[in-house]
């Protein structure tokens, strides 16, 4: 199972981000959208705008999309998440 959610953290680095995060933040609209995107795909991309960041550290946000959405957190680098679907 771990050696399986490895290969996928690294296939889904080198992919373009599923859904960008704009400067509004985690807005209930950006919530839906990353929901339907989970609906779709086992594990999406989420790339924030650096003026997200002005109020909450990346982490923070990331915590709270992965709350908002039900979606497990897999991992954080720089301005850029990956998100799974809870039981994957």
């Amino acid at each position: 199972m771990e050696k399986r959610k490895s290969a996928l953290i690294k296939e889904m680095r080198s992919k373009s981000a599923t859904v960008i995060m704009g400067k509004k933040g985690v807005t209930e609209e950006f919530v839906e959208e990353v929901k339907k995107q989970l609906e779709r795909k086992k594990v999406i991309k989420v790339k924030a705008l650096k003026s997200v960041l002005a109020e909450q550290s990346f982490d923070e946000i990331a915590s709270e999309i992965a709350i908002k959405t039900n979606s497990q957190l897999l991992e954080t680098r720089g301005y850029t998440l990956l998100l799974a679907k809870k039981n994957f």
